[in-house]
């Protein structure tokens, strides 16, 4: 009994081997590669309402406030010609923007803005005219938002809720005109000036599945959340921290935030999908630390036939930042962990540490917001990136960002 018993054993043992051999089971190393690939390329986690960002994009004051000069200098000076109210007599108000003054907004997704607009106000009437200076002051939210678009994510600013609304008419007894001017302010200033774009960014190099606007004193943050699996949060900065690379009065500024491992899991994403480049060896980035302007990356490589085998390397190097391009430069990788039956791989390590570096800065030039034109074509948002460094675990880029527009005429709008 107990020898048929061990027979009958072992011949379930030999069918449970030939089993495996027809079903491709793998050996442990392979078993480990598939599990690690099928992590990487998994689809995104569902996105939870209290969500945590692993990038965050900081506006700085300067920088809003300069949006909001040009968004309504754009349509250049408020004119019109309207009603007064009174028989046989019309307004043509001719009015442009004075001051504007940013403080904090009464919505998460706003900040409050001041407003004054001085000029005049020419009134005709079938025997005369006459002109008079006029000012007006106000309060409205510049609100923010955040929308897909395609492949991109794009952040508009349109003004809102104008309140507090005064009006004054020097040099001439005009206050017949006072509602209907008012009037014209709240329509030239709300329904006629549609939502500006203020940048994009993302796109099938930077996949997002949610972004929200969250207003910051007289700044603006972007919270992103990419597509990579149980994304890391970074921590968000307050103002003060946020801003302190914003110098250059003569170009506002921004920053942007990322979890170096986002930029790993889409490297790794991207690694896992092209398979095995050469030698039947998949090159896969496991880690990414900066430090100022020097950065340590760890690299596995996957020998994917036969019993297979894998080898980690830690490729040491810098950072450097030309223009909107971003070059990792390695040193020398080092060997730092290895499994059995690995063979000693450094010329293959020397070329993929390059490759999957290429990969990490398309990634990193992904993140950074976009120059672009939006559909009129009225109004270029040209972006430089000025720095990238490491700090505090975190990825940092900052750069300069200005709204450029082509000279138009501006047609009048009847009342």
């Amino acid at each position: 009994m107990m020898r048929r018993a061990v027979g009958g054993n072992m011949r379930i043992g030999w069918l449970a081997a030939l089993a495996c051999v027809s079903s491709a089971c793998g050996t442990p190393v392979i078993n480990d590669f598939r599990v690690a690939k099928r992590q990487a390329l998994a689809g995104p986690d569902p996105v939870p309402t209290n969500w945590r960002p692993d990038a965050v994009l900081h506006l700085s004051g300067a920088l809003v406030d300069h949006v909001l000069q040009r968004t309504l200098s754009e349509y250049g000076t408020l004119t019109g010609t309207l009603k007064s109210g009174v028989a046989n007599t019309s307004l043509q108000p001719k009015l442009s923007i004075q001051e504007l003054v940013l403080s904090d907004g009464s919505c998460r997704e706003c900040v409050a803005v001041d407003l004054t607009l001085g000029g005049t106000v020419d009134v005709h009437t079938p025997l005369a005219g006459t002109s008079a200076s006029m000012e007006v002051k106000g309060r409205f939210d510049a609100v923010f938002d955040v929308v897909p678009e395609g492949d991109s994510w794009v952040v508009h600013v349109r003004p809102n809720a104008l309140q507090d609304l005064e009006l004054t008419i020097g040099g001439a007894s005009l206050e017949f005109a006072a509602r209907p001017l008012r009037r014209w302010v709240n329509r030239q200033l709300l329904s006629d000036v549609p939502p500006q774009e203020v940048t994009r960014f993302g796109d099938t190099g930077l996949p997002l599945v949610a972004a929200r606007i969250r207003a910051e004193g007289r700044t603006i943050q972007v919270h992103l959340r990419t597509a990579v699996p149980d994304p890391k949060p970074v921590a968000i900065r307050s103002d003060l921290q946020a801003v302190a690379a914003y110098n250059e009065a003569s170009a506002p500024g921004w920053r942007l935030d990322i979890s170096p491992d986002t930029l790993v899991a889409l490297a790794a994403a991207d690694a896992f999908a092209n398979g095995a480049v050469s030698n039947h060896v998949v090159p896969v980035p496991t880690s990414l630390s900066l430090d100022d302007d020097a950065f340590a990356m760890g690299l596995r490589l996957w020998r994917i036939k036969g019993r297979g085998w894998w080898r980690d390397y830690e490729v040491p190097g810098t950072v450097d930042v030309q223009g909107r391009r971003i070059t990792l430069d390695p040193g020398e990788a080092t060997t730092v962990a290895k499994s059995r039956g690995a063979v000693l791989s450094h010329p293959l390590a020397a070329l993929f540490k390059k490759m999957i570096l290429t990969a990490i800065e398309d990634a990193m030039a992904m993140s950074v917001p976009a120059t672009h034109r939006n559909e009129e074509g009225s109004l270029r948002t040209v972006v430089r990136l000025r720095d990238l460094q490491g700090e505090d675990g975190v990825v940092t880029a900052t750069g300069t960002m200005k709204l450029e527009s082509r000279r138009r005429v501006r047609k009048d709008r009847k009342p």
